[in-house]
């Protein structure tokens, strides 16, 4: 496909850039379009959405940042939109660092231009004399030539894990996929980072959950930067497997961790902007160390406790209750019957790993669930990632399109409808067996649960919806558990269900809670709510600066929200820094 489109719109825009003259902008843009700007124009996530947003935006930037030299990388293989859309990606500069963006073109019906913008996003790829440590730019390794003194490899490393003559820059509490992608992207930053895992390997928070877990997005949507899967790596991870690569990536990216450790005492001098950390090593070193970081990354999870709801009667039951997170599989329980409160993901989960298991299980669903098969999915919100033909980076690019708060809108209702038509069959499978559905908020599918209602209560299905067809999984629907029975619950229409087993898969608290706990109640007061999308139709709490300096929030909703939304914070962090921002 030819790209005189898409490079002569780049041409126009770079035009702009050079003349600094906007009175042209809308043979440009379309009257509607919204620019999605990460990092670039200002230190914050941002939208201009309207031709007179995007005026005063470009004004601030001239005289701020300076744009320029706006080039066309390559055209986007078009996937939906026919002849009358062309994608593309292109890249400029600014007196801070170089630009990275991607545009999607609709065919305009006057005008003299007959092509018009309405939506980009750009992102810093990186900050002027400060590149990353990649490429040409790699580290040495073994010094070649004679070298006096030389310290081997391994003590070299073991000397730089151990901060015993430096404090790290960074301190990174929490050693799941988050916590080591950031580590990663700082180290290749230049700048020291040091997790704090309370595990006592990288990799145990999965390695303890139940045999049969596995990640339920296909292995193209789950590269970590700078080592991405292998091409023999399963489509499925299953979760050991995932817990192995955690730790050989920690290993094999030279990270800095500290196994069975954790955060005893907190705090932040506000004079010399540094955090007093108190840390307890479980690992081989031992003892109390204390570090004064300059910033501080909190990578434990979008939850906090688990949620089991206080039912009366626990006294009275004599079988076991746990909640998901600390179920272990069904070895226990084959011949046995099972009770899953619950209809979300981790309630399929569990409740098709009993089935599976030959456990006569119940599903416990209060309200109705929004249902979609895992490869409709993937077929469809994936279909970016599973084209080989599109790299992870100008997929990632392409999912960051819009900002979160346009997307129930813009996508839910088309996407959630073509998903329905696909999975017809099981849907109706589902209702026949007395499985409540629904399909999200005005139509609006997944998208409209997590970026409008800022819930869950969704189910992927790999396995489970097959089996309540079936008959192998129960389901009592529009009921709770009113109280706990000698020998399982009744429920609130009066039905009494027996079990040897009830997993309450009923979510978790908020994070909050263990924010609380780790920086005390007057630092947690003043964050911004947590993943919740906010006035400025971005995720608030996380990823950005917020009002606690030095303090950065690394949660998200999966590793592909990770691997591209931490690395800018790792690059506001080196603009800090490097003197280019206020902390």
């Amino acid at each position: 496909m030819s790209d005189t489109v898409e490079r002569s719109w780049v041409e126009r825009l770079d035009a702009v850039f050079a003349s600094q003259d906007i009175s042209g902008l809308s043979d440009l843009f379309d009257w509607r379009c919204v620019w999605r700007d990460l990092l670039v124009f200002d230190w914050r996530f941002q939208s201009y959405s309207g031709l007179d947003s995007m005026r005063s935006a470009l004004e601030r930037a001239f005289a701020d940042r300076a744009p320029r030299d706006a080039r066309l990388d390559h055209p986007c293989i078009t996937t939906s939109g026919g002849d009358d859309t062309r994608n593309g990606f292109f890249h400029f500069s600014t007196n801070v660092g170089k630009v990275r963006g991607y545009f999607s073109l609709k065919r305009a019906s006057g005008g003299d231009h007959g092509w018009r913008a309405v939506a980009l996003v750009t992102e810093l790829l990186e900050i002027n004399g400060h590149p990353a440590r990649l490429g040409k730019n790699r580290p040495e390794g073994r010094k070649m030539g004679p070298v006096i003194g030389r310290i081997g490899w391994r003590a070299q490393r073991e000397a730089e894990a151990a901060f015993s003559s430096e404090d790290p820059a960074v301190l990174i509490v929490g050693g799941g996929h988050s916590g080591l992608m950031m580590a990663a992207y700082l180290k290749t930053l230049g700048l020291t980072a040091l997790i704090v895992e309370r595990n006592q390997q990288t990799g145990d928070n999965w390695r303890k959950r139940y045999p049969s877990l596995a990640l339920h997005d296909p292995q193209s949507v789950g590269h970590f930067p700078y080592m991405p899967f292998p091409e023999t790596w399963p489509q499925f991870t299953p979760k050991d497997k995932f817990a192995d690569f955690l730790e050989a990536y920690a290993t094999l990216l030279d990270l800095n961790v500290w196994t069975g450790s954790s955060i005893k005492n907190l705090r932040f001098d506000e004079t010399s902007e540094r955090w007093e950390a108190e840390i307890e090593r479980g690992d081989a070193q031992g003892g109390r160390r204390v570090l004064h970081p300059r910033h501080l990354v909190i990578a434990t999870g979008a939850n906090d406790g688990v949620n089991i709801p206080e039912i009366p009667g626990v006294s009275d039951y004599a079988g076991t209750i746990v909640h998901s997170q600390d179920y272990r599989g069904a070895e226990d329980w084959v011949g046995g019957r099972a009770i899953v409160v619950g209809s979300g993901v981790s309630g399929h989960d569990v409740a098709q790993n009993l089935a599976e298991a030959g456990v006569e299980v119940t599903m416990i669903q209060k309200s109705s669930t929004y249902v979609v098969d895992a490869k409709t999915f993937h077929a469809v919100n994936y279909a970016f990632y599973e084209d080989e033909r599109i790299a992870t980076a100008d997929a990632d690019l392409m999912g960051a399109l819009l900002p979160f708060g346009l997307l129930p809108e813009a996508v839910g209702p088309a996407m959630t409808s073509a998903l329905r038509e696909q999975d017809e069959v099981l849907l109706q499978g589902l209702e026949r067996r007395g499985f409540s559905l629904n399909f999200g908020p005005d139509g609006q599918g997944v998208v409209g649960i997590v970026f409008r209602n800022n819930k869950h209560g969704y189910y992927y299905n790999v396995g489970a919806s097959e089996l309540i067809i079936e008959g192998r999984i129960g389901v009592r629907s529009g009921v709770s558990v009113d109280r706990y029975t000698e020998k399982g619950v009744q429920l609130t229409d009066g039905e009494r269900l027996d079990a040897d087993l009830i997993v309450w898969a009923t979510g978790y608290t908020p994070p909050i809670g263990q924010l609380e706990a780790l920086l005390g109640q007057d630092i947690a007061s003043k964050l911004n709510p947590i993943m919740k999308v906010g006035e400025d139709r971005e995720f608030s709490g996380v990823w950005q600066k917020g009002p606690q300096k030095g303090l950065w929030l690394a949660h998200s909703f999966g590793i592909a929200m990770s691997r591209f939304y931490l690395r800018l914070t790792a690059l506001h962090i080196q603009a800090i820094e490097a003197g280019l921002c206020d902390r």
